[in-house]
C-alpha cells in the first residue's frame, strides 16, 4: 500500500467516524451548538475563548522568537554596514523561504487531513514525504537562484560589474540554501506537530518565523564568507 492510500485510508475512517455521530456532531445542521438555543451561545463563547488562548500562546511565542533576527542582524553589524546592498534583497530571500516553506506545509497538512492528532505516521511514510519534498526544494533553489541572480545583476544597476557579479553570487547562493531548508522544515513541522499530538496547521505560521530567522542568519554567514567586510560596495 502506498503512502497516499495509507493518509487517505486514514481520512475515510475518520470521516466514516464523523458521519456516525450525527446529531451529536457539533458541525451537524440539526446540532444544537448550530441553532440559536443559550447551549449555543455559550458553545460558541467557549469555542472563541479556547480557540483564542491557543492561537494567541502561539503567536506570543513565535512573536518573541521572532526577535532573535535583530540579534543577527546586531552581530553582523559591520558588514551589512559595508554592504548595505545585502539588506535590500533580505526580505526578498526571507519571503521566499517563508513561501516555500508554507508550500511544503500545506501539501503535508493536507495528506494529514483526517489523522487524529498523536498518531505518528510509519517511517516509510515519513521518508517518502522528506525525499519527496527535499528533492522539489533542490529543483526549486535551482532555478529561484537563478532568478535571484539574473535579478540582481540586470536590475541593481551597480557602477562595477564585478562587485554587481558578486554581490549576484551571494544572492543566489544564499536563496539556494534558503529554498532547500525551507521545503524541508515545512515538510517537518507538520509531521513534528502529529506525533505529539499538537494541530498541524499550526505548521504554517512556525514555518514563516524559524525561515525568517533561519533565512536572515544564511544570507549573513554567506556574505560573510563571500564579501570582503572592509570593502564598501560601490
Amino acid at each position: 500500500m502506498t503512502r497516499e492510500a495509507t493518509v487517505r485510508g486514514r481520512a475515510a475512517s475518520s470521516r466514516s467516524n464523523s458521519e456516525d455521530l450525527g446529531e451529536d456532531d457539533p458541525l451537524h445542521e440539526d446540532s444544537p451548538a448550530r441553532s440559536n438555543s443559550p447551549q449555543s451561545l455559550v458553545s460558541l463563547k467557549h469555542f472563541v475563548l479556547s480557540v483564542s488562548v491557543e492561537r494567541l500562546s502561539l503567536l506570543v511565542m513565535l512573536l518573541l522568537l521572532q526577535s532573535l533576527s535583530s540579534v543577527i542582524l546586531n552581530r553582523f553589524e559591520g558588514l551589512l554596514h559595508s554592504h548595505v546592498e545585502v539588506m535590500l534583497f533580505l526580505t526578498m530571500l526571507v519571503g521566499a523561504g517563508g513561501n516555500a516553506g508554507n508550500q511544503s506545509a500545506v501539501r503535508v497538512i493536507r495528506d494529514l487531513a483526517g489523522v487524529p492528532k498523536g498518531i505518528a505516521l510509519p517511517r516509510r511514510v515519513v521518508r517518502e514525504f522528506l525525499l519527496q519534498e527535499a528533492l522539489v526544494g533542490l529543483v526549486m533553489s535551482v532555478l529561484l537562484g537563478i532568478v535571484g541572480f539574473l535579478r540582481v545583476v540586470l536590475f541593481l544597476g551597480m557602477s562595477s560589474f564585478d562587485s554587481a557579479f558578486l554581490l549576484a553570487s551571494v544572492i543566489a547562493v544564499s536563496l539556494i540554501l534558503i529554498v532547500i531548508h525551507a521545503t524541508v522544515i515545512g515538510c517537518s513541522l507538520p509531521l513534528i506537530l502529529q506525533k505529539f499530538g499538537l494541530d498541524p496547521a499550526h505548521a504554517g505560521p512556525a514555518v514563516q518565523v524559524v525561515m525568517d530567522i533561519l533565512g536572515v542568519f544564511i544570507t549573513c554567514t554567506v556574505a560573510s564568507v563571500m564579501l570582503p567586510e572592509n570593502s564598501p560596495s560601490p
